[in-house]
Formats: structure tokens, C-alpha cells, sequence
């Protein structure tokens, strides 16, 4: 264990850390100020104890990075059972410290992990310093008190006296496990599964319960042999042990229920699915599969995660694509199982109807997440990408100038480009987030699907998704310019369409943001009125000259540190650039952007980055598109060292 100063990476960990949180994220920006006065920063080696059942609370912690693990000594077996994670914005021991009671679990750092560590004078300081914190503080530890329990003593029960068994509950474990350990799960009451054991319970088959239902609770009892034979009867399966082995998960995957896939399934075919609405249990089951894996995502530091029939999940990481070592193969129809839950009817619709589909999901407290599903040869597999629920702010994006001063425009059109994943979302939602806060305006986004979520703060927001709120991108144009906007974001100018009705919406006194797949600022003008016939293109030249605020492109490269950076390229238009455009000599504005002090060419940029030892030369050659002018800048050591 050790102490550091909470400054640095650390603080920026700890601000994001209490921004999401249950307990800290009401609070404002004086107040976190006030949370952090009355914490210190400690850091656990993976291994490393943070917390001992048993022992007396003196203190609360705040998860900031890594994660651990939760444990419960099971008393009849003298073995600690792992029952929970705890990751980035999780507070935990608080209970104890305030009810002044023993440390009702251990708790293990799994990774390196970082925790603000808060002793009892701390939550004084700040029931006393931060306005209503105590009335905060009471109704959460009230929910909790509710929520809480230690473990359920083992004990014979009659069926009677829970209620009877729920069939769906049967279906969660593959019945060659429950007939082989004679175990018998028997209710799913919200998170609590039930489960009864005719023997006494064995660790690695508790664990394996755990592994196959992350996030469920597990309550054990005993039950008659009698008993399980004659449940086992009624619902059609005989009390026989399977001459074969079936096969476990190797670690954090879970196993395919049996009600659910065959584990024999080999082939691709297509398969016609009638939608159905799951039981609470079967949502529940799911959800224990893929919300581990989401939950990893955020602590990982992933940006995307690839789930994919017939293959181990891959996840993005500073932009290289990784293997899950841990986990197994999934099954042809696993991914559809496990993202089900997470679907909008429409989606299921979609997915039925075209193989694909697009939606978005959020985890409160931990992350959006932005999902398409589809179908390939080997089954159905899915990319998720994670999108923060905090908005990154300008500042912390480090954005160059002259892309915030393009959201200072009443009207005209404002184009965020670059290739996929290169962080187009993330900087129109930064400015979207600069408006919300100082403008009185009324702002509508269309996005397919909504990605950042825009609290109304000084201006009015409503965020539509495409396919959901409305059936296309320009049917929503269409439809916001009866709505009374002041600013319209198009998530993506996909065609022809829909461009014109942008155009035509920022020279009627709105201000448009929209995104493109361009790889530079004078290429995505060119790519504007090629979308268009040869015979409009002098027409739109000259719409495009009088509404063009300025373009940002951007791409997200490979830092020598680790992590990534982005490089910009800023196009403001001023007189000089305009007359360009509307002559249809856009090849000539690289050499007048230096008349407009907040321009910023690539290859400037990409210059600057080497400079700062923060990409190899090598790293910006690979981006640009002019690199001899690139060479000619860079300095011949950077060229040479890869």
C-alpha cells in the first residue's frame, strides 16, 4: 500500500471517479473540491488486502482505477467465496464507517488499484460543509440497509416456505450441472438466486454458480433428496448424472444456459427468431453475462468490444485490437442471448427484419454504450463502443482554438470529420456542452443512436434517435425546422439528402453541426459537392461559401507513452476561403489558410506532436496525406528513430 498526493492523472481519475458515482455525483465542482480536501490517495499492488471482514470500519473508499474483488467467508465450508467486483465510482465501506459495525466482507485489489480512503471526520467535515449532503447521505444508506444482508444460514426448507420453485429459474443452470452436483436452483427474486443443495455445498461448484450469474446473489438452503427428485420429475427431467462431462467456462465467460443454446450447435445457417419478451429471471441471467464484460470495458480502458459466433471477445485498446485470454468462444446464438435484454422492441424488429441493427445502452454510474448487432456466416455478433457518461469539456479534450471558436457563430454549418473511431462524437458533444452552458438557445440532436446525454442547463435540449423518434436523418431535419431550433446536430450527413436539407437549414439562421468521414478539412469540401451532380455543383459551391463556419478533421493516433492523442486539422472560413469555395478552387485555400490565425493544417500539427516527443515521426508520416511537405518539416533523428 502506498500514499500519493491526489494531483496529476490521479486527480483527473478521482474527478471522473466522483462525477459517477451514487454517493458523490449530485455534488457540483466546489463541492468535489471540499471531498477531496478530506480524502487521501492510496494505491494497492494486486493481492494486497483493502479491507478485512470482521475487522472494524474506520473508513470509506472510492474506487478510481483497477478493481477488486468482494469475499465472504461461507462459514460451513471455512472458505471465502467471491461474490462481487468493485470498479472505477463504486464507494464502498461507507456503510460500516457510519453505523460504526464490523466489516461485513473482504475485499482484494484483482488489479493495481487506486482509492480515495475517507476516515470519519471527513464525512463530518463534509455533512457540515456541502448543503444537503446529510439528507444525500441518509436516504442512500437507508436504500442500502434495505438492500443489504449477510448470508443466509443453512438450513433444510420446505418449498412451501419460499413460495414453490419457479420454473424459469431451472432453466439458468444446464441440467447436466444441476443433476451431476445435485443442486437445485429454485427462485430468482431480483438479483437473489435461490439455489438448494442436497449435499453439502462445495466451493468450486458456489464459484462456478457465480461465474455462469454474475451479479446474482446467491442464497443456499438444503434440501431433501426427495425433494429434488420429485421437482426434477414434475418439470421432465429424471434424476440421472450424464454419462459425459458438460463443459465449464474457463473464467469470466459464462457458460450458455441449456434452455438457451445447444451446446452441439456448429453450423451458421440463418435463423428465423420470433421475438418474445423474457421473464425478469431471463433478463437477469442474460444481463449476468454481458454486463461483467461492460463493466471490464471501463476499467480496462477499452474503447470498443467486438463479440463475434465461434470466437473469443476482442476489445480495442489504444487502437490495437486484443484477445480476452480468459474467455472462451461463444456459441452461434450466445451474442443474441446476451445483448437481448439491452434491445428496444424496434430493434428486435430491425434485427428480424434486415440481420442488423443499431441502439444504445447505459450502465447508471458507469457508461453509455453505443451497440450494433448483425449477422455473419458464422452467427450473430456484435461491436459495442463505450461513450462516457460525463461530457468531456473543451479543456479537457485539449482542443486547438479554433474549434471552439466556431460554436460562437449564430448560423451556418459547423462539420466534424475523420475516419471511424477517431473521436468525432466526443468533440461535437464537448461543444454541444460549451452551448448548453452559456447559451439560451434551443438545441435538438438526431443521432442514430443517441450517444452523450444533454441535460437541459441554460438552454432547451431534446435528442432524438434515427429509427426510434424519427424513421430517417432527413425526415428529422425535415421535421426540426417546425420545432423553433436555434441549433441542430445531425450525428451524420450520410447522403445527398439529407446534405441539402443541412445547407439549406444553415442559411436559413440556424447554426448545423453534422459529421463526415473525411480524412482532412479541404478534402471534405470537394467530397460536400461531389455528393451532388455535376450540374448543381456552381449552385452548391455557392451555398457552401455563404454557411461554411469551418471544418475540424481529426484522427486519434498512437502516443510513444502509451494511449493515444488526437491530430487536428481546423479550417475557419474567412473572406478569402469563402471566395474560393464559390469559384470552385478549393485545391487553392491550403495556401491562404495563414490568413486566418486560428487555422491549423495537419501537417502543422502532426509537426508539433513529434516535436513534443509525443508520436514518432514515423507515426505521422503514417497519417498524413502530403508527406513529402511533412518530411521537409520534421527533423531527420524523429525519421529515423521508429
Amino acid at each position: 500500500m502506498k500514499e500519493h498526493a491526489i494531483q496529476g492523472q490521479q486527480r483527473d481519475w478521482a474527478l471522473q471517479a466522483l462525477q459517477k458515482s451514487q454517493l458523490f455525483g449530485a455534488l457540483g465542482p466546489k463541492d468535489f473540491e471540499v471531498v477531496l480536501s478530506g480524502a487521501k490517495l492510496f494505491e494497492y499492488e494486486e493481492g494486497e488486502v483493502i479491507v478485512k471482514e470482521g475487522e472494524q470500519a474506520d473508513s470509506g473508499f472510492l474506487v478510481l482505477h483497477g478493481e477488486g474483488v468482494v469475499t465472504l467467508a461461507h462459514h460451513t465450508l471455512n472458505e471465502q467465496i467471491e461474490v462481487n467486483r468493485i470498479y472505477p465510482s463504486d464507494v464502498i465501506g461507507e456503510m460500516g464507517l457510519l453505523l460504526e459495525q464490523p466489516r461485513t466482507a473482504t475485499i482484494i485489489a484483482a488489479t493495481k488499484i487506486y482509492l480515495l480512503k475517507f476516515a470519519a471526520p471527513s464525512f463530518d467535515m463534509m455533512i457540515e460543509r456541502i448543503n444537503g449532503f446529510a439528507k444525500h447521505l441518509s436516504k442512500l444508506l437507508a436504500k442500502r440497509l434495505i438492500q443489504t444482508s449477510r448470508q443466509v444460514p443453512l438450513k433444510e426448507v420446505n418449498l412451501d416456505e419460499i413460495g414453490g420453485i419457479e420454473p424459469s429459474a431451472l432453466h439458468q443452470l444446464p441440467i447436466q450441472f444441476i443433476q451431476r452436483h445435485r443442486i437445485l436452483p429454485l427462485r430468482m427474486d431480483g438479483n437473489v438466486f435461490r439455489v438448494g443443495f442436497v449435499d453439502d455445498p462445495d466451493v468450486g461448484v458456489l464459484n462456478t454458480i457465480k461465474r455462469m450469474l454474475p451479479g446474482a446473489e446467491l442464497r443456499v438452503c438444503n434440501l431433501s433428496y426427495q425433494t429434488f427428485q420429485d421437482v426434477l420429475r414434475t418439470h421432465g427431467f429424471e434424476d440421472e448424472a450424464p454419462q459425459t462431462q458438460s463443459p465449464m467456462p474457463q473464467t469470466h465467460m459464462p457458460a450458455p444456459s441449456a434452455s438457451v443454446v445447444s451446446l452441439e450447435a456448429t453450423t451458421a445457417t440463418p435463423k428465423k427468431r420470433k421475438h418474445r419478451r423474457l421473464t425478469e429471471a431471463e433478463k437477469l441471467a442474460h444481463l449476468g453475462k454481458i454486463k461483467p464484460l461492460l463493466q471490464r470495458m471501463v476499467s480496462e480502458g477499452a474503447s470498443d468490444l467486438h463479440l463475434c459466433a465461434k470466437q473469443k471477445p476482442r476489445w480495442r485498446i489504444d487502437g490495437d485490437l486484443i484477445e480476452l485470454s480468459d474467455s472462451r468462444a461463444l456459441e452461434v446464438e450466445e451474442v443474441y442471448d446476451m445483448l437481448h435484454p439491452l434491445m428496444p422492441e424496434r430493434s428486435h424488429l430491425e434485427f428480424e427484419e434486415r440481420q442488423d441493427t443499431d441502439f444504445s445502452y447505459s450502465i447508471q454510474g458507469l457508461a453509455r454504450y453505443r451497440v450494433n448487432m448483425y449477422e455473419d456466416e458464422n452467427g450473430v455478433s456484435a461491436a459495442l463502443r463505450s461513450v462516457p457518461l460525463a461530457i468531456p469539456t473543451i479543456d479537457q479534450l485539449k482542443l486547438p482554438p479554433g474549434v471552439p471558436k466556431m460554436s460562437e457563430a449564430n448560423h451556418g454549418l459547423v462539420l466534424v470529420t475523420g475516419p471511424t473511431g477517431s473521436g468525432k462524437s466526443t468533440t461535437l458533444a464537448a461543444l454541444i456542452n460549451q452551448l448548453n452552458e452559456k447559451r439560451a438557445k434551443h438545441i435538438i440532436t438526431l443521432e442514430d443512436p443517441v450517444e452523450f446525454v444533454h441535460p437541459s442547463k441554460k438552454s432547451l435540449v431534446n435528442q432524438r434517435e434515427i429509427g426510434t423518434h424519427a424513421r430517417s436523418f432527413a425526415d428529422a431535419l425535415k421535421a426540426a425546422m417546425r420545432e423553433d431550433p436555434d441549433i441542430i446536430l445531425v450525428g451524420e450527413l450520410r447522403d445527398r439528402e439529407s446534405m441539402m436539407l443541412a445547407l439549406e437549414t444553415a442559411n436559413t439562421g440556424h447554426l448545423v453541426f453534422g459529421t463526415l468521414h473525411t480524412n482532412t478539412a479541404l478534402s471534405t469540401i470537394d467530397r460536400i459537392i461531389d455528393m451532388f451532380p455535376a450540374d448543381q455543383h456552381t449552385q452548391i459551391s455557392s451555398t457552401l461559401s455563404d454557411v461554411l463556419v469551418g471544418i475540424v478533421s481529426q484522427i486519434l493516433l498512437k502516443k510513444k507513452s502509451g494511449g493515444r492523442v488526437a491530430a487536428f486539422e481546423v479550417l475557419l472560413v474567412n473572406q478569402a476561403i469563402s471566395s474560393l469555395i464559390r469559384q470552385g478552387k478549393s485545391n487553392q485555400i491550403i495556401n491562404v489558410m495563414g490568413t486566418e490565425r486560428f487555422n491549423l493544417q495537419l501537417n502543422t500539427h502532426l509537426e508539433q506532436l513529434v516535436r513534443k516527443g509525443h508520436i514518432t515521426g514515423q507515426t505521422a508520416m503514417d497519417a498524413t496525406s502530403e508527406p513529402e511537405d511533412l518530411r521537409k518539416r520534421l527533423p531527420a533523428i524523429a525519421l529515423r528513430n521508429r
